[in-house]
Order: structure tokens, then sequence, then C-alpha cells
């Protein structure tokens, strides 16, 4: 596209936008300030709207600090536990082949598309049996329940898109398996532009295992044997 083309774009774009923006700014100059009755303008500029942050305003809510302490808890522990189940179970579900793999995966499909509010009686039921009804954690637990079909998912369609399948999680591989790999994953992406593409070669860190035709060269020197071997696979 042409810049003419670009700045008529952007023009449209920020057409739509306005009436947004400035609703937003009205919004926000009208909580620092108090017009006068039926009018815009702003006659007088105060703080009151914002007094929940350093007193109470209402005896039978919680602080908004600490609604945010629990927010930030929330999140955290959520995103923690989703991620944290979702890397193991969809690497066993990507490479390994288990007895009922695949209606484990249909499952997780059926899982994700299953209504949560037809839940709610159940999970009530759970939390209430559990002693964790009206708690944070109860709360948290619930959440990453639900978010776990979708996030195992999302894994798995990560660790099939790896390529070298066979060997790129092995560990420790030869220069040659892992230069091979690489090339043949450039091949494979269709790169048409330069690229800087970062390989890590383990070759020259113990254990010392250069093939035996470097190690001869060398004088039965193995570290400089595994540099040799490198530097031929580089």
């Amino acid at each position: 596209m042409n810049t003419k083309g670009n700045w008529m774009l952007i023009l449209a774009l920020s057409l739509i936008s306005a009436p947004l923006v400035i609703m937003y700014g009205f919004q926000l100059i009208d909580s620092v300030s108090r017009p006068a009755p039926g009018g815009i303008i702003p006659q007088e500029w105060e703080l009151t709207n914002w007094r929940f942050l350093w007193t109470s305003i209402d005896s039978a809510r919680p602080s908004i600090w600490r609604v945010t302490f629990n927010t930030f808890v929330f999140a955290s522990a959520t995103a923690l536990l989703v991620c944290a189940f979702s890397i193991t179970a969809a690497y066993a579900l990507s490479r390994l082949n288990f007895p009922a793999r695949r209606f484990f995966l249909a499952g997780l499909i059926m899982l994700h598309a299953f209504p949560t509010i037809t839940l709610i009686i159940a999970i009530f039921i759970v939390l209430q049996f559990l002693g964790l009804y009206d708690s944070l954690m109860g709360v948290i637990l619930v959440k990453a329940a639900l978010e776990l079909p979708f996030g195992i998912w999302i894994m798995k369609g990560f660790y099939d898109s790896v390529p070298g399948e066979k060997n790129a999680w092995r560990g420790e591989r030869p220069a040659e398996e892992v230069v091979d790999d690489a090339l043949g994953w450039v091949g494979e992406s269709g790169f048409e532009s330069p690229l800087f593409l970062w390989v890590h070669l383990y070759d020259a860190h113990f254990p010392l295992q250069a093939p035996p035709e470097y190690v001869e060269r060398t004088g039965n020197r193995p570290y400089d044997a595994e540099i040799a071997y490198v530097d031929d696979q580089v």
C-alpha cells in the first residue's frame, strides 16, 4: 500500500475512533470535576469520586487495595496452574502414544465446548464438600480447571509444530544432527529473505565425545577434537 493509501486508512480509523476517545476523555474529566447541572464544562475540580482509594466508602465492602491484591493472586495462581499442567499434559498427548489417546483428545474438545453455566450446581456442591466455598483458593481451582482443556489443546498444537519430532527432545545431540535439523527446518519454512538463525551446539561441553577421526587428527586431545568437529559442521 502506498503512502497516500496509508494516510487515508489512518484518517478513516481516526474518524471512527474519535467518538470513543472523546467519550473516554469526558468520562475521565467528569471523574475529577463537578460541572454545572445539565452542563459539560467543569466548574470545580475535585477528587471526591476517587476517595475510595484512601478511605472506606461502604463498611460492607472490602478495601479496593485488598480487592486488587486478591485479583493479582487469583490471576497469577490461575495462570501458573494452567501453564504447569498444560505444558506437561500437552507434551504427553503430542509425543507419547498411549491407550485411549484419541478419546482423551476428543474429551478435551468436549470439555472446552461444554457450557460452564451448566456446571454451576456441581461446582457449588464440590466446593462446599471440600470446604472451599466462598474462598479465594476455591475460585482459583475452579477457574484453572475450566481453562485447562483449552490450555492443553493450545500447547499440544505448539508441540506438534516443533520440527525434528524424533530427536527434538532427546537432549544433547551431535552437531551434525543439530545442523541437519536446523537446515531442514529452514528449507521447510520457505524463507525467501535473509534470516538470522541461532543454533546451540553442545559438543564442546562435557562429556567430550568427538568422532574418532577428529580425536586422532588433534593428537588425542578431546576438547580440540570437539572444536574441530563443530567447526567442520558449521
